[in-house]
């Protein structure tokens, strides 16, 4: 599978660079329609299974689990949804058109997968064998409706789309609940405001990056690792929910992580550690690590 991904991607690349070199208007190529499921004629089940399929993707997932899942389930073939989330055509969504694909130099960003970050989770129907632009669709007709209930925050922040999918993939991957990802939120944002911390330094930008190793597909980096990168990476880092797109351009104003530029989680209780310094910051881990040592209870 891991070649098959390989080779689909490189393949994909070129039609991507074509699309952020192409037409500047909306930075989209003309290509395969992502027409509604409802309108698709499906290919015929056999007698003794449902025509449709009901499939949950979970918060979080990338754009390769669900097309390995939407593959899975019989919905379409993981190759065809991977062409339509590089190739199919964007134009009846309008947030589509604030996805960077170029750089400041109008060159190719390194952004690996054009649609990473909105494919919104949830649980879906899909007719049996449809085409992968038919599935896409229902992805993206769901995240342009979860859109309206945070564009008022987003206007009010500051953030682009982009940058506010960005911050909510990072939180997804970081936080188990909404008022966890709202207080890291707030964390994170002390960073990207801050010139003190030009790094956001957040482990699951690097757990990204060993996935896509995994599944050989080439990607830039530098361009991804917030340990080396200032600021935002390039892109999402996986598809986020609701909460954590919410705790992204609502950050918690909380005294527990209020002037905070630090925080970890305890892999075993859950509960989320916030600090000023990275002095503090370093004391709160020993001082977990002790407690756990002796057997003593942890908050």
């Amino acid at each position: 599978m891991r070649a098959v991904w390989k080779a689909l991607w490189l393949m994909l690349l070129t039609g991507a660079v074509l699309l952020a070199g192409g037409c500047a208007a909306a930075e989209q190529e003309a290509a395969p329609a992502a027409a509604p499921v409802a309108t698709e004629a499906p290919t015929q089940p056999r007698p003794t299974e449902s025509p449709t399929v009901r499939v949950t993707f979970p918060e979080g997932y990338t754009v390769l689990r669900i097309a390995e899942r939407l593959e899975e389930n019989g919905v379409c073939t993981a190759e065809e949804f991977l062409q339509a989330v590089q190739q199919a055509d964007l134009s009846d969504y309008p947030f589509a058109a604030e996805i960077p694909l170029l750089d400041g130099d109008g060159e190719p960003n390194g952004r690996v997968w054009r649609l990473e970050g909105y494919l919104f989770p949830d649980t879906y129907e899909f007719y049996r064998h449809c085409s992968g632009g038919a599935a896409l669709a229902k992805f993206l007709q769901n995240f342009s409706r979860k859109y309206e209930q945070i564009r008022e925050d987003l206007t009010a922040c500051g953030l682009t789309l982009d940058q506010a999918v960005t911050l909510a993939s990072i939180l997804q991957w970081e936080g188990s609940n909404g008022t966890d990802m709202a207080r890291m939120s707030r964390v994170l944002w002390n960073r990207l405001e801050s010139p003190s911390y030009p790094k956001l330094q957040c482990d699951t930008t690097t757990r990204y990056l060993r996935q896509l190793k995994e599944a050989e597909i080439p990607v830039r980096e530098e361009v991804y690792d917030t340990y080396t990168c200032r600021g935002l990476p390039v892109g999402p880092i996986d598809n986020p929910g609701l909460a954590a797109l919410k705790a992204a351009v609502a950050p918690s104003d909380e005294e527990i992580c209020a002037g905070c530029y630090f925080f970890f989680t305890d892999a075993d209780s859950g509960a989320v550690y916030y600090s000023r310094t990275y002095a503090q910051h370093q004391a709160a881990w020993q001082k977990l690590q002790a407690e756990k040592a002796k057997g003593g209870d942890t908050p």
